[in-house]
C-alpha cells in the first residue's frame, strides 16, 4: 500500500478464470459491491426473451477497510477479452479508478461449442452480461466505457515509451501536491453546512475526531421504507480544478442488499444526481473513504454532495454515520513526458481547456513533437462544426489558442486536436 497510486495494465487479457482476480479486488476495495449479472436466452418462441440467472453474488466484490484508497490507473484495450473486460468492469466500480486506453473487446458473453465432427465446430452465446444498476442493457459489443481516450504514437513507440502508460502517470501525478481544500465539515459546527429532508442530525457518539458525528437516524435505528437523505446546503466550485476528491470517515450498519447508504454527486446545484458509490452490510469500525467524483462534478462551478439512506419494508438497524467530511480539488499536474532540452515536447498532447466551465473566453494548450499539418476545431453537442482555431502546418512546440463564445448558446462543446497520425477530443461547457 505504500505507493502513490497503481498502473493496472489490461491491454492484453485473453480470458481464462475470472475469479482468479478476486482475492486482489477484495484488497482494493473498502467496501462490498455487487457488479454484473447474466441473463440466458430463455424462450424457444421469442429469440430476445432473456431471463436473470440468479448468480449475481458469485461477481459481487466483497471489499472491507482499509482498502486502496489512492488512484488507480485502469488501462484497457481491443486486446482485453472475456474475462479481461469482466474484471476490467468489476474494476471500475473502485471509486478511485479512471480508465484510458481505448474499448475492449467487449466480449461480455458466454459461449457454448458444438463439436459438429472431426473438422467442423460451431459456438453460440446463449447468455449475455449486464450491469445490476442497469437491467436489461447487454453489454457484449457495447463499447467499453473509457475516461481518457488515449493509444500509442509512432513517435513514442520509436522512442521505446507508452503513450498510455504516460497519460496514466501524468494523472497520478495530479495528486502528488497538497491540493485546495474547498470543503471541510467534523460536525463540531452542527447541521449548518447542511439541509435534510427526513432527520440526519448531528450526535455525540461514532466519531472519527470528537466529539461529533453525523448519523441518519441520531434517535435510534432508521425506519422503514427511508429515503433519508444528508445535502451540502451551498456549493462548491470546482471549476479551477483537474481532479475531485470527496473524503470522510464513516461506519455503517443497514440489512444487506436491502438497504443502501448512497453517495451522490450533482454538477448542477442539486437539479440531476449520479450516483457515485453504494454502500450496503455492516462495516462496525470507522474508517476513511475516498471518492474520486471528478465525472460527476465536471468541471462544475455549483457542486454538491449528498449522503442518502434508503431502505425496504422489512429490517432496520443502526444506520449510518459520517465524519470529517473533506473535498479537495487538485491543479493539473506536470506533464510526465514533459519536453526536452531544446524546449520541444516528447509526445502530442492536448489540455482540458481553462477555465472551465467558462463565459464566454477559455484557453486551450496542445502540444506537438514534429511538424504536423494541424487543426483544432470546435464543435456543438450535435457534432456540427462552429469555429476552427488552427488549421495550418504547425513546427514542434507548445501552443495554446483562446476561443470566444459570446456568440453562442451555453452548453456542451467538444474541440478536438488532430495532428498527424495523433487525434484528440475533450468536451467543454460554456454556461452563460
Amino acid at each position: 500500500m505504500q505507493t502513490d497510486g497503481l498502473i493496472i495494465d489490461f491491454r492484453t487479457n485473453f480470458g481464462g478464470n475470472m475469479f482468479l482476480s478476486d482475492s486482489a479486488l477484495k484488497i482494493l476495495f473498502n467496501y462490498s459491491s455487487s457488479t454484473i449479472e447474466f441473463g440466458h436466452r430463455c424462450s424457444a418462441a421469442d429469440h430476445q426473451q432473456m431471463c436473470a440467472e440468479n448468480l449475481w453474488n458469485t461477481y459481487k466484490i466483497n471489499g472491507a477497510p482499509p482498502g486502496y484508497n489512492k488512484p488507480i490507473a485502469l488501462l484497457t484495450g481491443p486486446g482485453a477479452a472475456s474475462s479481461g473486460d469482466q474484471v476490467a468492469l468489476r474494476m471500475r466500480y473502485h471509486p478511485r479508478v479512471k480508465v484510458f486506453g481505448k474499448s475492449t473487446g467487449a466480449a461480455f458473453n458466454s459461449p457454448v461449442t458444438l463439436n459438429l465432427n472431426a473438422d467442423w465446430l460451431s459456438s453460440y452465446s446463449p447468455k449475455d452480461a449486464f450491469e445490476l444498476n442497469n437491467p436489461g442493457i447487454y453489454l457484449t459489443h457495447l463499447e467499453f466505457p473509457v475516461d481518457q481516450s488515449v493509444w500509442l504514437t509512432p513517435s513514442l513507440v520509436a522512442q521505446g515509451r507508452d503513450d498510455v502508460v504516460e497519460s496514466a502517470l501524468s494523472w497520478i501525478n495530479v495528486f502528488s501536491g497538497a491540493g485546495t481544500t474547498l470543503l471541510t465539515d467534523n460536525a463540531e459546527a452542527g447541521f449548518t453546512k447542511w439541509v435534510t429532508d427526513e432527520g440526519w442530525g448531528v450526535v455525540k457518539s461514532n466519531a472519527h475526531s470528537p466529539v461529533n458525528s453525523f448519523s441518519d437516524s441520531p434517535k435510534g435505528n432508521y425506519k422503514n421504507n427511508a429515503n433519508n437523505s444528508m445535502t451540502l446546503k451551498n456549493p462548491v466550485n470546482a471549476s479551477g480544478s483537474a481532479a475531485l476528491i470527496l473524503s470522510f470517515w464513516q461506519k455503517y450498519a443497514v440489512q444487506s442488499d436491502k438497504d443502501f447508504c448512497i453517495v451522490e454527486v450533482s454538477g448542477n446545484n442539486g437539479t440531476t444526481w449520479q450516483q457515485a458509490v453504494k454502500y450496503t452490510g455492516t462495516v462496525s469500525t470507522i474508517h476513511q473513504s475516498q471518492i474520486d467524483i471528478t465525472r460527476y462534478a465536471n468541471f462544475s462551478p455549483n457542486v454538491k454532495v449528498r449522503f442518502r439512506l434508503t431502505s425496504d419494508g422489512s429490517t432496520i438497524a443502526d444506520g449510518w454515520y459520517v465524519d470529517d467530511i473533506l473535498i479537495t480539488g487538485y491543479a493539473p499536474g506536470q506533464s510526465i513526458a514533459g519536453i526536452n532540452e531544446n524546449n520541444i515536447p516528447y509526445n502530442y498532447s492536448l489540455s482540458q481547456n481553462f477555465p472551465n466551465p467558462f463565459n464566454p473566453t477559455t484557453t486551450i494548450k496542445f502540444s506537438l513533437p514534429e511538424n504536423a499539418f494541424t487543426k483544432l476545431v470546435i464543435y456543438d453537442a450535435l457534432g456540427k462544426e462552429v469555429a476552427t482555431l488552427v488549421n495550418e502546418q504547425l513546427s514542434p512546440g507548445s501552443y495554446e489558442r483562446d476561443w470566444d463564445a459570446a456568440n453562442f448558446p451555453s452548453g456542451v462543446y467538444y474541440y478536438k486536436l488532430s495532428a498527424g497520425n495523433y487525434s484528440m477530443i475533450n468536451k467543454m461547457i460554456l454556461l452563460k
